[in-house]
């Protein structure tokens, strides 16, 4: 990077060296003449950081910078599937409760994931209150049918 700035630095530098000499050249053939050897200085100049260029360096420079970029490339991946996962349980936990509600039962449902084949899938789902054995055997019916669950617990007390 250190290379890049000093090669910005030394270009504008040299532009304007370059401008104030056109500036100062008198009318004429030494004005062209003086011109066409500014033009050529500042051509070496633009040029010149070329041929210090290693291959070597820049192959080993561009496979850094490949790695670097496999590496945000996967944290971002996860990233993306930790956020899908917790959408994914937070969607669902919200729809077994709106649905228990619409069955007369007061509870929490917290529902994980698991991953198959690439997806996040639901997983488990645990219901949290008071709730009668009709209402548990009902839930348990309505996530085994809606979202083919089978793995369903209950915590809290056994109501009337």
């Amino acid at each position: 990077m250190e290379a890049i700035q000093g090669w910005i630095v030394s270009v504008t530098a040299m532009s304007l060296l370059v401008g104030l000499c056109r500036a100062l050249m008198p009318e004429g053939s030494a004005r062209r003449v003086g011109g066409m050897v500014c033009a050529l200085l500042l051509f070496v100049t633009v040029v010149a950081p070329l041929g210090q260029v290693r291959l070597e360096r820049l192959g080993e420079s561009l496979s850094d910078w490949a790695e670097q970029y496999q590496g945000y490339s996967g944290a971002l991946e996860e990233t993306d599937r930790s956020l899908t996962q917790s959408l994914i349980e937070e969607q669902c936990a919200a729809y077994l409760e709106d649905r228990a509600r619409s069955l007369g039962c007061s509870c929490k449902a917290a529902v994980t994931c698991q991953e198959r084949d690439g997806l996040s899938v639901p997983a488990s789902v645990a219901f949290s209150g008071a709730l009668t054995q009709a209402q548990r055997e009902q839930l348990r019916a309505l996530t085994a049918a809606e979202l083919g669950l089978k793995e369903v617990s209950f915590s809290g007390e056994v109501g009337t």
